[in-house]
């Protein structure tokens, strides 16, 4: 009995011992806890309150959406869409509201992302996973589509990023204008051009959402949570004064004549108009893709091109991406004698029939002499045409140079032209200029301008004599419509007389009538100023023609430049040919009508047999057929002007007529279908136009000062199933025979 009561004693003392282990213990981990729970909710509470509202709290952005870029006429050139990143949490990835299965989820996933079903299948496996990316670059439609179904069925666990793309939907046109944009950093930022110049306008501000949420999109909000947001501000709409149908002629011809005068530094031009400054068209060559900057430029082949490299940038930056219009400075030539010859009448020093001595003057040490040699006596018109340099230094020297350099201030040569674009530059005139430096200006050497600069002048030289800011902004206006800012000429002062300028285009239409009619602008009276300067050092010479059309109020300047042609004994007269052209064209798609004159009938009239082209190079062709007023145009984006010629339409012998296309390839193409268009009532240039156009050659038959009444294929392929009939396809190159006639009706 003792020996059993001294064994309880023994197991109840074990037992009080573990007790007093198991509480110090306790106490031990009670210590610790509190502890911890101090340390967490005191010491700490600022780092644990922000790791806590990681997990309840998030800010959702709302981006806002970049305002789009149209032409005058409302074609939409720039536009900003939606793409959308979309992630799922699998575990939270179900209907709280059961009203869709998992299976019938995954189903749905797949069918509006359209991607496999076995990829959402694997996704939805992750159960571990916080974030598993099921697609990205989901447009916009789909986006809202995919949200829309969750929300329906309440269903959770899936993240939606949106983030704003830029899309530029028209090509190559207008690209040195528009420029381009690109995302970076939350936001689309423009980079070049109008997307630049006016990125504060078009960008809005973005709005977020800051709150404490579930994981079920919008209708996540937790209760008694704290709640921050900002509305977003979409940007402003910009419509720009360019008309793309325009943009596309001018960019059309600039390039074909690039080609066809083998331009080694390529070339430019504007189209604006003269009484409000509205840039109607403004290029450079060689042109690119907004929509993907860093991609071949026309000409360029896609297989010989690499867009990562780092010399290629530099040469986009260089060539492509430069509007030269208003970044690139050359020496003005004969065109300047135009603004000579106004200030001259407008300080009467000078007139049409004042007769000048056109024998080589000598300025200073200088001797200053008419391109290829002199017209002896002349009056200052006759100067003006024959573009006779004696003349307009003489008509400078008497002004003098504090009257002349003041009116080269006053056309506005001395400051920025105001249009607000990135990249321009100012014109360089001597600072302290001499009668030298004068006499060589007013034929326009020794001096560098843009041809913006110049587009500006004349427009004050035919508008009656105002000096007008030039733009390329109509309207600014929100996304639904309201005007926030019209465009309203903004005229900075006069420079001539309406009297003066009146004069000044009837020496510009003179010029044109007295240059042997090289112009396929039939029914148009035009007038304008060739120019060809010379670059000394290298021997390059840079051709150009101004144009006002029609000459008596004109509703477009146009001027076209192409620099360093491998012919160095071309002149403005090339020139002339193919602004005339963009003239014919630009006035044909304004409705304003024709009046043929029996000489414009005769000259158009005069047909010829397509010559054997194969195996002369393009440039070589081109020139040979410009005096006959048959343009050489080059096909395919390998064919440059120094290329071969392997293949032509029409064929040798065919019957040709003034102003119509001989298309030539550097290998034999495919062959291509077109749609037989309808020239029903069309006059002869809007037949030639039209052909040129879609690559067809025209056969007369009538009267060509006619309206169409009636025509038919004579060679040519078909499609299966065609007749060659108005609206059915015949192939490139087909040869059309037209029946004209005077009189139609009935």
């Amino acid at each position: 009995m003792a020996k059993r009561t001294k064994k309880m004693r023994s197991r109840q003392k074990y037992n009080i011992r573990a007790i007093q282990i198991t509480v110090a213990l306790v106490f031990v981990f009670a210590i610790i806890l509190v502890g911890a729970l101090f340390k967490i909710q005191v010491l700490d509470h600022a780092k644990t309150s922000i790791l806590a509202s990681d997990q309840y709290y998030s800010t959702q952005m709302d981006p806002a959406r970049r305002g789009s870029i149209y032409d005058r006429n409302g074609i939409k050139l720039a536009s900003t869409s939606f793409v959308y990143r979309v992630g799922i949490t699998p575990k939270h990835v179900y209907s709280r509201s059961k009203a869709a299965s998992p299976s019938q989820i995954e189903e749905k996933f797949a069918d509006i992302l359209d991607i496999p079903l076995a990829d959402v299948q694997s996704a939805m496996g992750k159960v571990e996973s916080s974030y598993e990316q099921l697609a990205k670059n989901v447009p916009e439609e789909q986006g809202k589509q995919l949200e829309a179904y969750l929300q329906e069925n309440a269903v959770g666990g899936v993240r939606l990023d949106k983030e704003p793309k830029r899309y530029y939907l028209n090509g190559n046109l207008a690209s040195q204008v528009l420029g381009f944009a690109s995302y970076d950093e939350g936001e689309i930022h423009g980079r070049l051009g109008m997307e630049l110049a006016y990125d504060s306008i078009l960008s809005g501000s973005a709005g977020f959402d800051y709150a404490a949420r579930d994981n079920y999109l919008s209708h996540g909000y937790l209760p008694y949570g704290v709640r921050r947001d900002k509305a977003k501000a979409d940007g402003l709409e910009i419509v720009s004064t360019l008309d793309l149908n325009i943009q596309d002629i001018l960019q059309e011809d600039l390039e074909s004549a690039i080609k066809a005068y083998d331009a080694v530094e390529n070339g430019m031009g504007i189209v604006m108009n003269p009484y409000n400054g509205e840039i109607l068209a403004m290029a450079s060559y060689p042109y690119f893709e907004s929509s993907d900057p860093t991609g071949p430029p026309s000409g360029v082949s896609a297989k010989d091109w690499d867009q990562a490299n780092e010399t290629t940038i530099q040469w986009l930056q260089e060539n492509a991406w430069k509007n030269k219009n208003i970044s690139s400075l050359y020496e003005a030539g004969s065109t300047m004698k135009t603004l000579t010859a106004a200030m001259g009448m407008e300080e009467n020093v000078t007139s049409e029939d004042k007769v000048y001595n056109d024998d080589t003057i000598q300025v200073l040490d200088a001797e200053i002499s008419c391109y290829g040699g002199g017209h002896g006596y002349e009056t200052m018109e006759m100067g003006f045409w024959n573009s006779c340099n004696p003349i307009f230094v003489q008509v400078a020297l008497e002004l003098g140079v504090d009257t002349f350099y003041q009116y080269i201030r006053d056309f506005g040569f001395y400051e920025p032209t105001g249009l607000g674009m990135p990249g321009e530059t100012n014109c360089i005139f001597h600072t302290n200029p001499s009668i030298l430096d004068m006499s060589n200006l007013s034929f326009g050497e020794s001096s560098g301008v843009t041809t913006m600069h110049l587009m500006k002048a004349f427009g004050a030289l035919v508008n009656g004599g105002k000096l007008i800011t030039p733009t390329l902004v109509k309207e600014i206006r929100t996304q639904d419509g309201q005007i926030v800012e019209s465009h309203t000429p903004e005229v900075t002062r006069r420079v001539i007389s309406p009297s003066t300028s009146a004069r000044v285009r009837k020496l510009m239409q003179g010029m044109v009538e007295h240059s042997q009619g090289y112009t396929n602008a039939w029914g148009y009276n035009i007038g304008g100023k060739t120019s060809t300067s010379t670059d000394e050092l290298e021997g390059q010479i840079t051709i150009s023609f101004m144009a006002a059309a029609p000459i008596e109020h004109p509703e477009v300047l146009v001027m076209i430049v192409l620099q360093k042609p491998s012919n160095p004994e071309l002149g403005g007269t090339e020139a002339q040919i193919v602004t005339m052209n963009t003239c014919s064209r630009i006035l044909d798609y304004l409705n304003v009508d024709r009046a043929y004159s029996d000489t414009d009938i005769y000259k158009f009239g005069k047909s010829i047999a397509t010559p054997n082209l194969i195996g002369y190079k393009v440039t070589d062709a081109a020139q040979s057929l410009t005096f006959q007023q048959i343009s050489v145009k080059a096909m395919g984006e390998n064919t440059q002007g120094d290329s071969k010629i392997k293949s032509q339409f029409p064929a040798e012998g065919t019957l040709i007529y003034p102003g119509s296309n001989i298309f030539v390839f550097s290998k034999v193409p495919d062959t291509t279908f077109i749609t037989m268009p309808d020239f029903s009532q069309m006059n002869y240039n809007e037949i030639i136009n039209t052909c040129n156009r879609l690559g067809l050659t025209p056969n007369f038959q009538g009267p060509l000062d006619g309206n169409c009444v009636s025509q038919r294929l004579i060679s040519g392929e078909l499609a299966e199933g065609s007749s060659g009939l108005v609206g059915e396809s015949v192939s490139f190159g087909s040869v059309v025979e037209v029946t004209m006639a005077l009189d139609t009706a009935g």
